[in-house]
């Protein structure tokens, strides 16, 4: 995984996605991607903190720096 791909997956986590890392600026739009964005907003702050902990994790385990 390239560093941009990573960078847009940690975005996405924190809820603040930046398509342009991927070249796909227009689909910030998408009903889809609207509605995965409202359904990660709904999280406490405790599951916000795991999810954000687990995908650090998994990210460094399958792609190392």
């Amino acid at each position: 995984m390239d560093e941009p791909s990573r960078e847009f997956l940690l975005s996405v986590e924190d809820e603040q996605p930046d398509f342009d890392l991927i070249g796909l600026s227009q689909a910030r739009n998408l009903p889809g991607v609207k509605r995965k964005l409202q359904n990660l907003a709904r999280r406490s702050e405790d599951k916000r903190r795991a999810d954000r902990l687990h995908l650090e994790q998994v990210l460094t385990r399958l792609w190392p720096k």
